[in-house]
């Protein structure tokens, strides 16, 4: 065993590994990329991390710096929680620590996943309102700050965030509550590293005001830094904000306070289809007024291809059925409320529109919906559907422009395009059937690398997101595939900023140095995967 691995192993509850089975395994998430770490370690406990990172940055202070990634359930998409240095997994910090159901307050584990969370909250009658896969962590869940199809109704994952506490790269720990001008300068005064922090935050925002000052417009833009804006109201200090969408790259989140919502009644769901996409958007606008759960649109030819496996929707009649746009519209208002918008829907559509209202009889078709949209998105010989064109921003009035010049990118790459999303939240999914020469490096006659397509495809789809007033991080953070594009884009001022954001809180760069504005596209290339995976996809 390594030396770094064994002297670890003297001091935490975990283990650290360096055995290449186990290293290959967390090698890959759901992203393009296979990046294999050095070591895998598998925290116990919030002293164990402290101490990883405590040892990791003293090593760093020697001049041997092993990069760290921290990692949740292994579902990111853009290849943030990979690294070749030091993995470290919270997948054993797991752990629900209190409910106080009279506040409606929750303390958790960063390792908790939603479903763990709001099957144990259902107990109490509360619940977080978040809409996500149920096997995502909570500390990941804020590391990517993802934009969830309840978020329009619920506010988000910010909304419920009460308390973070966070390992800091030189293993000291900070809680983030937001204080006053009086502990800030006491803060500011004293020796910590939490101190030196704020120090240097509250210089930032006084030396760069005209920089943040023009992030003002990026709330639908997560890639960098945007929550420095957020952070000082007045004299008050909050430093939480800058965690959301941070993905490892200022700290760890260790643990997680959380506010509760009353779990709200039963949904239920109306489905229609619709021949053209202007004629959904127009519905989706209605519907929106009423203020649902949610409001998702789906291209049709999700559908069609997964009928080529036997999944098909019953309640589909028209055949063929790879022309137009099924909407799907959730309500969770109590029954009465329910109906009621219900039939103002209903009263609002088309004549003889397609449509069914989910009730006891019919809630078959549901389970086929989602029945067929999961088998889509596992359907190919590899079984998985990389979602590297994920949880994008396109503003409501831009989508039909936008499915037009998609059209064109699809003949141009030869590859098909269906999108799928949250009208609500305006923010959509794309997954591509990749073929493998698309991953692959290649070279010209003069043995010159030429860009592998898959980042072709990546540049010119943010091209087109650009060009009709979206944005490529809408959804959640930019790891490394999205960073190609969105880093060059932010402008040297931004990058700065951004880059002293980076240093006050990870001086010695230890903290997934090589994602977000630390990207390297050579070292992107090398590290696209060569071969499929046999990840399922949801």
């Amino acid at each position: 065993m390594n030396k770094v691995a064994s002297y670890l192993n003297q001091y935490i509850s975990g283990n650290v590994f360096d055995k290449d089975s186990i290293l290959d395994a967390y090698s890959t998430d759901r992203s393009i990329f296979k990046i294999k770490p050095r070591f895998v370690a598998l925290p116990e406990n919030t002293k164990d991390v402290s101490r990883i990172l405590t040892f990791l940055n003293q090593l760093a202070l020697k001049n041997y710096k092993l990069p760290i990634s921290v990692r949740g359930s292994g579902l990111d998409k853009t290849g943030a929680d990979l690294t070749n240095g030091m993995l470290i997994s919270m997948e054993k910090m797991n752990h629900i620590k209190e409910i106080d159901p009279r506040s409606r307050l929750v303390r958790v584990e960063a390792g908790v996943t939603l479903g763990q969370l709001n099957s144990a909250l259902a107990l109490h009658g509360l619940s977080v309102s978040i809409n996500t896969h149920p096997d995502h962590t909570i500390g990941g869940i804020i590391a990517n700050c993802q934009v969830d199809s309840f978020a329009s109704k619920y506010g988000g994952i910010i909304k419920h965030i009460e308390r973070l506490e966070i390992i800091l790269s030189n293993g000291d720990r900070l809680q983030t509550i937001k204080i006053n001008h009086k502990k800030v300068e006491q803060l500011k005064s004293g020796k910590t590293f939490e101190g030196k922090i704020y120090k240097n935050i509250d210089n930032l925002l006084s030396e760069q005001k005209q920089a943040i000052a023009g992030l003002s417009n990026s709330s639908y833009d997560s890639s960098g830094y945007p929550a420095i804006t957020c952070i000082k109201t007045g004299k008050d200090f909050d430093l939480a904000p800058l965690f959301l969408a941070s993905q490892g790259t200022l700290g760890i989140i260790s643990e997680v306070i959380l506010r509760c919502d009353v779990m709200p009644a039963p949904s239920r769901h109306l489905l229609v289809t619709f021949d053209s996409i202007s004629k959904a958007i127009e519905f989706l606008q209605f519907s929106l007024s009423l203020r649902p759960a949610e409001a998702s649109i789906y291209d049709m030819r999700i559908f069609e291809k997964s009928e080529e496996y036997g999944k098909k929707l019953k309640f589909i009649t028209k055949k063929p059925i790879d022309d137009g746009f099924l909407v799907v519209v959730n309500f969770n208002d109590g029954q009465k409320k329910n109906s009621k918008n219900f039939s103002l829907c209903l009263e609002h559509l088309p004549r003889r529109s397609n449509f069914f209202v989910e009730d006891k009889e019919n809630q078959i078709y549901l389970k086929e919906l989602i029945g067929a949209l999961n088998n889509y998105l596992n359907s190919d010989a590899r079984g998985e559907r990389i979602g590297f064109l994920d949880d994008f921003y396109i503003p409501a009035d831009e989508l039909s422009s936008f499915m037009d010049d998609l059209a064109r990118i699809e003949k141009s790459f030869k590859v098909t395009l269906p999108l799928f999303g949250s009208f609500a939240t305006e923010n959509y999914y794309v997954r591509p059937d990749i073929k493998l020469e698309m991953l692959m490096p290649k070279k010209d006659e003069d043995d010159k690398a030429i860009e592998p397509l898959i980042i072709s495809l990546i540049r010119v789809f943010n091209e087109v997101i650009l060009r009709h007033k979206g944005s490529f991080t809408g959804g959640s953070p930019e790891g490394r595939s999205k960073a190609l594009v969105t880093t060059p884009a932010m402008g040297s001022e931004r990058r700065e900023l951004y880059r002293k954001v980076k240093e006050i809180f990870d001086p010695n760069n230890i903290l997934n140095p090589d994602i977000k504005i630390g990207v390297d596209q050579k070292q992107v290339i090398k590290s696209l995967r060569t071969s499929y995976d046999d990840h399922i996809v949801i």
